[in-house]
This record gives structure tokens, C-alpha cells and sequence, in this order.
């Protein structure tokens, strides 16, 4: 392992050869009941916005996967980051380490006994309705992340509106670490990464050793897949129990009233008569999981110099694609 210095960062590296189909079977697209034209017409949509990864897994079979030429290493997720450090609260909770997501943040940081802050709950953080206010969120420039979401102000009574929040996450992933007395990212690694024989990927490690909550894991498309395949399998990976079955049907179903495609960390699709849920980051990151169809995609595109917030997802239309590849094609 290498430590190398990034605007303030320490990245860790996690680093080892590809080996990218190894954990599928390779699947005829006709033969597992996709329909060629709409196939096609996602490939081509997938050309036109610049993806730099694209894979499908149906019925546990790889049915394509396709790179540019930065493709097929890890890129940065983004947000999809999110949505895998849910899965390490739920590994804390299958452990007893934690007992519910209901309990106080303030039991993990005790500054927090006070006012407002007090009532706010590991739930708040991960259902986005902690009232930690959203001003200022450049995270990557702060060396202390935990540091930065503790001395927020709260913008709202806790529970009482939806807000996309980065800092709530970066502060679970600092609850995580409380909990378990190891960084997330280590603790992940030995929880899910190692047991999907996940090697190839990093981490955005901060300056007081706290890995970022929000954004900052860079994997591969593959690797994406054999998680989303994972879930898919009800927390199975190759007949062996990874998550809890009962934590993938709470993270997947509504979590608050306000923003009703809102899970714990993962977003939920109803592209009728399909559902499914995703994980989503900026520029258009997905990994995205259809239970009916037993469809996982994965699509990826590489921030490049230049990309900035004006940029949006070329992209977006991908999970409603993927939900309708064995639908007849449109006339």
C-alpha cells in the first residue's frame, strides 16, 4: 500500500490486477430474455454522453460490458459512495455493535448533548432529514471532515424536511468509525470488499484519518456489479450470507415522508410495472439493482479537467433503460 498527497488528501491505494469477468458467466442477451433493439439503443445512449464504463448482469450472467479507454480501472463513484457506507452500518447492527439507527449521534460525539443537535440520530444522517445545514459543502478542502460536520449549524429541527446532505454522511461514516474502532474503509474491507474479492480500489482518506463519507471511493464497473449482484441475491455472494436480508428491505424502501424515492442511502425506482433501487453519483454514476427483471447495471463516467458543477448527467434516462431492456422495443 501507497500513500500519495492530494489537494490536502491522503489517498489511500488499494491496488491489484484486474481480472474483470472472473465471477460470471458470460450470457447470450436473446437467451436471457433481452430484447436486441433496446439493447442497442442503450449502448447508443451510452456512446453519445461519454461513459467511460457500462456493464449488465442478468440473471447472474454478464451480459456486456464495455470501456473506454480509462475504463475498466476505478473511477471515482461519488455519491455512490454513499450508498456503500450504508452497508457498513448495517454490518455494525448485524454485529450488535450497534443496537438501532435510532440512537443519538451525541452518544458517539457528546458535543453534541446540547440544543438542537441532540435529537439528531443515526437515522437523520442517513435518511437526509438531520437539519445540518448544506452551506459551504466544498468537503475535499477541509483536513478534518468529522471536524467540519460537527461544528455545522442546524439549518432545521431534526426530522422535519428532506436535504440532500453531504456532511450528515461524512459524520456517519466518523459513527461508523466510532463504532467499530476502525476506519470505515477498513472496516468495509474487511466486511464486504475482501469477501467479493473486491481488491482493486481506493479511498479518500482525510488528513485526521477519516475516510470521506459522502464521495471518495473510486472502484470499478465489475466490482460495482458483483456488490449490485449481491443485493440482488438477497445479501448472498455465491451461497454465502454478506448483508442481512432484513437491512437491504429497510435500506430499500421509503424512509421519511418528504422525499418519497429516498431509502437509507439508496435511491428507489418505480419505472411501472419495474422497481428497483440505485445508487447515484454526480456526472452520472449508477449502480442500479431491478429485483423483477434480476437486472443489475453498472455505468461510470471519469471526471476529466474542466468538469465543474455546470455539468450534468448526460445520462439520466440510464435506470429507466436498463428497467425496460425486456420490454418489447417501441415501435
Amino acid at each position: 500500500m501507497r500513500f500519495v498527497m492530494v489537494m490536502g488528501w491522503v489517498l489511500s491505494w488499494v491496488l491489484s490486477s484486474i481480472s474483470l469477468a472472473a465471477d460470471f458467466e458470460r450470457g447470450d442477451p436473446a437467451t436471457e430474455g433481452i430484447q436486441a433493439e433496446n439493447l442497442k439503443a442503450l449502448v447508443a445512449r451510452s456512446d453519445e454522453s461519454g461513459s467511460d464504463s457500462l456493464l449488465i448482469i442478468k440473471n447472474g450472467k454478464l451480459i456486456l460490458e464495455k470501456y473506454s479507454a480509462e475504463g475498466g480501472s476505478p473511477i471515482q463513484s461519488f455519491s455512490v459512495t454513499k450508498s456503500i457506507v450504508n452497508l457498513g452500518i448495517g454490518f455494525a447492527v448485524a454485529e450488535g455493535k450497534l443496537d438501532s439507527i435510532d440512537a443519538p449521534v451525541h452518544r458517539y460525539f457528546p458535543e453534541w448533548n446540547q440544543g438542537r443537535k441532540k435529537g439528531i440520530t443515526i437515522r437523520h444522517l442517513m435518511n437526509h432529514t438531520s437539519g445540518i445545514s448544506t452551506a459551504s459543502e466544498a468537503d475535499f478542502v477541509y483536513p478534518d471532515l468529522i471536524q467540519y460536520a460537527l461544528a455545522a449549524e442546524i439549518d432545521h429541527d431534526p426530522g422535519s424536511r428532506f436535504v440532500y446532505n453531504n456532511k450528515a454522511v461524512h459524520l456517519l461514516s466518523g459513527v461508523l468509525q466510532k463504532i467499530t474502532n476502525e476506519r470505515t474503509d477498513l472496516y468495509l474491507k474487511k466486511k464486504l470488499f475482501t469477501p467479493l474479492g473486491i481488491v482493486n480500489y481506493r479511498w479518500r482518506v482525510d488528513q485526521a484519518n477519516h475516510a470521506a463519507g459522502s464521495a471518495g471511493l473510486e472502484v470499478t464497473a465489475m466490482d460495482l456489479g458483483k456488490i449490485g449482484q449481491m443485493l440482488l441475491d438477497r445479501g448472498l455472494w455465491k451461497g454465502v450470507r454478506v448483508v442481512q436480508e432484513d437491512w437491504i428491505a429497510l435500506s430499500t424502501r421509503p424512509s421519511q415522508t418528504y422525499e418519497p424515492r429516498c431509502g437509507l442511502l439508496w435511491w428507489l425506482m418505480d419505472w411501472t410495472p419495474k422497481r428497483g433501487f440505485n445508487a447515484g453519483g454526480w456526472l452520472g454514476q449508477y449502480l442500479a439493482i431491478i429485483p423483477e427483471t434480476r437486472t443489475v447495471g453498472v455505468r461510470q463516467l471519469k471526471y476529466k479537467p474542466g468538469m465543474d458543477e455546470s455539468n450534468t448527467d448526460g445520462f439520466d434516462d440510464f435506470t429507466e433503460r436498463l428497467a425496460g431492456l425486456s420490454e418489447p422495443a417501441a415501435p
